[in-house]
């Protein structure tokens, strides 16, 4: 579990929106681990930016939306961004 600098961040993340709970961070790793071995039985273990473009779009394009979506769109944009960076 990541902890923030800001004490009122981190308090409202623990007490308010309850986002730290011990199964919401599990449900979030679980839906992070599927994602890497879908994209590593598909691509091997290095991503382009395109490979992760088009994961992120399609799974913005899917007819239901997967939980955890958030998440893994955050996940996506973040690492396309590191990979594209000069």
């Amino acid at each position: 579990m990541r902890r923030i600098d800001d004490p009122d961040l981190q308090r409202d993340l623990d007490d308010v929106l309850n986002l730290n709970q011990r199964d919401l961070v599990a449900n979030r790793n679980h839906a992070l681990a599927a994602l890497l071995h879908e994209l590593t039985a598909r691509s091997g273990s290095t991503w382009s930016p395109a490979t992760l473009q088009r994961k992120l779009e399609a799974l913005r394009a899917a007819p239901r939306a997967q939980p955890y979506l958030g998440m893994l769109e955050w996940w996506l944009a973040d690492h396309i961004r590191r990979r594209s960076a000069p």
